[in-house]
């Protein structure tokens, strides 16, 4: 802050020729000033009363640099303004510490993963704060680096990765490669239920952020869902809290049983199913007994779509699943027959 003692005149601290002290634009002689005025680069920016010593000026950036003059006020008028006096100002920010508790931890990792998701923005020396990397970007690269000061060395400045696939399969995403610390999604699609069992998992406003916290890569089974998930956009983040190339590939469901049709039936129903590779596909009808009534399909099918019937002229009413198996996935349905 500015010193304003030089205009205490009645101390005899001012030199004859200090402006506050002179009858030069307002002079007091031996009576007290009766507030300061302060400029910042020529602009007035705060007043406060005679007895007041000092100033502080909190509207500032760090890195620039600000001059400040001051004036006296007296019954019969203001002063000339007192020599200038420069500062740069210097940043007060602990990085990393987001909500000002003066330690870095997983509190931190919350709050601007909150911001990350949109659900609470950060503003001014928080979101400052938050850019632990200084990119001009708050992200889950500077999250990572978090949690290696949050876990001591952490896994920094191990070996890293050069590239990363996620692939969305029917009901997870999947990753390969080890040296994965963090990931942030842009996704779209019809889906719910996310779940990990094996990572910290928060989604929000078609974002989703996915981060390790005890210092296991992200591999294998990142996280489920149920649905459909669309991947628009990613950063992939290694141990170092650096971003990882990466790619997207989709992996659709092994096959799909369409509901047959018509349901209920008498005696005739057709049940159309699709498959995304040759496959070998068994189809059968089951009782609510599980007892098996009928295999309709039992061979290798073509990728593509493909239809079968079931005449159920030689059974009786009642309700009959049919369950359709490809590879190590099944799908079951159930069916009326209305005689």
């Amino acid at each position: 802050g500015a010193n304003l003692t030089c205009y205490d005149c009645d101390g005899g601290d001012c030199p004859a020729t200090d402006p506050g002290c002179n009858d030069d634009g307002g002079g007091g002689g031996d009576n007290p000033p009766s507030s300061y005025n302060v400029y910042r680069d020529g602009l007035s920016i705060g007043s406060v009363n005679g007895s007041t010593t000092s100033y502080t000026d909190s509207n500032v950036e760090a890195g620039v640099e600000y001059c400040y003059t001051v004036t006296a006020v007296y019954a019969d008028g203001e002063s000339t303004e007192s020599n200038s006096s420069c500062a740069t100002a210097e940043s007060s920010v602990v990085l990393g510490d987001v909500n000002f508790d003066g330690l870095i931890n997983v509190l931190d990792i919350v709050v601007i993963v909150n911001h990350i998701l949109g659900s609470e923005l950060l503003t001014g020396t928080a979101a400052e704060a938050a850019d632990f990397n200084q990119d001009d970007q708050v992200n889950v690269l500077d999250v990572v680096q978090m949690v290696n000061v949050i876990l001591g060395s952490g896994r920094a400045d191990l070996n890293t990765i050069d590239n990363v696939k996620l692939t969305v399969k029917s009901d997870h995403l999947f990753i390969a490669e080890n040296g994965v610390a963090g990931i942030q999604l842009n996704v779209s699609g019809n889906f719910n239920n996310l779940k990990s069992d094996s990572y910290e998992l928060f989604s929000d406003n078609g974002k989703i952020v996915v981060i390790s916290l005890d210092g296991r890569d992200i591999a294998d089974n990142v996280f489920s869902f149920d649905g459909e998930l669309v991947i628009d956009d990613y950063i992939v983040s290694n141990w170092n809290g650096e971003s990882v190339n990466a790619s997207v590939i989709s992996q659709p469901n092994a096959f799909t049983m369409h509901p047959a049709y018509p349901n209920p039936f008498n005696p005739i129903t057709t049940i159309v199913y699709e498959i995304n590779s040759n496959d070998v596909v068994n189809i059968s009808v089951y009782d609510v007994l599980g007892r098996n009534m009928e295999t309709l399909v039992n061979n290798t099918k073509t990728l593509g779509s493909h239809s079968v019937i079931w005449n159920a002229s030689n059974y009786s009413s009642g309700i009959y699943y049919v369950k359709m198996v490809s590879g190590d996935v099944s799908q079951m349905q159930k069916i009326v027959l209305m005689k």
